[in-house]
């Protein structure tokens, strides 16, 4: 993806010159056609091995926590749990009892119905647990072996 940003990047640099009136213009070692194939070509492997670890995502398995969870499962589960430990967190950073006044200068106490200190711990907790799997995500990934991308000759 890298790659093609760059060639849209470099494609969009030597589409034009800028001269001043009788001037002679200097052109770009490659042209905008040149550039357009090799975009082409990248987007077309960029696809295959998009393809190629969707499949993985889906037929290889990792083992967290007792259970079984496909690539695509387990990175979805860490996307899950990063936002529930984003929350706890938020959670965790309220005091147990405020007074808050409104418009009309009414005094009200804002009780929290839980301890913000367990919630502090669960989260970092949490944290941890989703840290490991993302490791064993990112482990999982670099053991799978994709087959070799099919090229244009």
């Amino acid at each position: 993806m890298r790659r093609i940003t760059e060639l849209v990047q470099e494609r969009k640099e030597v589409s034009t010159v800028k001269l001043l009136p009788g001037q002679k213009a200097e052109y770009p070692a490659r042209t905008v056609d040149e550039i357009t194939k090799e975009i082409r070509k990248a987007r077309q492997d960029f696809r295959q091995l998009d393809l190629l670890m969707a499949q993985a995502n889906v037929t290889h398995t990792l083992e967290w926590e007792g259970k079984e969870y496909a690539i695509m499962e387990a990175i979805e589960l860490a996307k899950q749990l990063r936002s529930e430990v984003a929350e706890l967190k938020v959670l965790a950073g309220r005091k147990k009892e405020t007074v808050e006044t409104d418009y009309g200068n009414t005094a009200y106490i804002i009780r929290a119905l839980y301890d913000p200190e367990e919630m502090r711990k669960k989260a970092i907790d949490l944290e941890r647990r989703v840290t490991r799997l993302s490791q064993l995500i990112d482990k999982k990934n670099y053991q799978v072996n994709y087959p070799r991308l099919k090229t244009e000759a």
